[in-house]
Formats: structure tokens, C-alpha cells, sequence
């Protein structure tokens, strides 16, 4: 019978060995994001054209790389999409 005494024992230090490296890359992302976000907390204001905003400067920065990023792919498609076939 399957009781509490058939799990694996490897114990704490096991199981944080059997954690893959991506997902160790993908927390300290993400905590370095969040040590950015906690700084980042103060007032930005933003003006385009005759459009004034104000926002956290952290979602300043962040949605001026999502828009790079947008840039960045619809640049990227296109230069494949111009290549030739071999």
C-alpha cells in the first residue's frame, strides 16, 4: 500500500538539485524584476506631442521595451520574410 513512507527521500537538497536551470534562470529574472520594480516606485511623467502622462517609472521602462521588443519582431519578420528561397 502507498502510504507517506513511499515518497522519494531524497530530502530538501534533492529535490533543489532535480529543479531544471531554466527555471532557476527564470527566478532570478524574475526577482531581479521585482528588486527593480520596489526601487522604481517614483512618479514619471511622459510627453508626446502635446499629450502629457504620468505614470511609475517602472512601467515606463517596461512599456518602452515591450515596444521595442514589438519593433524588434516585426523588423525580424520581415527580414526573413525578404529572403529568397535557396
Amino acid at each position: 500500500m502507498n502510504g507517506p513512507d513511499t515518497r522519494d527521500k531524497r530530502g530538501f537538497v534533492g529535490w533543489l538539485r532535480s529543479v531544471p536551470a531554466n527555471i532557476w534562470v527564470a527566478l532570478v529574472i524574475a526577482a531581479i524584476a521585482l528588486i527593480f520594480v520596489l526601487q522604481n516606485r517614483q512618479k514619471a511623467t511622459i510627453e508626446l506631442f502635446n499629450i502629457s502622462m504620468s505614470a511609475p517609472l517602472w512601467m515606463t521602462l517596461l512599456v518602452t521595451l515591450l515596444i521595442g521588443l514589438v519593433i524588434g519582431l516585426l523588423i525580424r519578420r520581415n527580414r526573413r520574410t525578404g529572403q529568397r528561397p535557396r
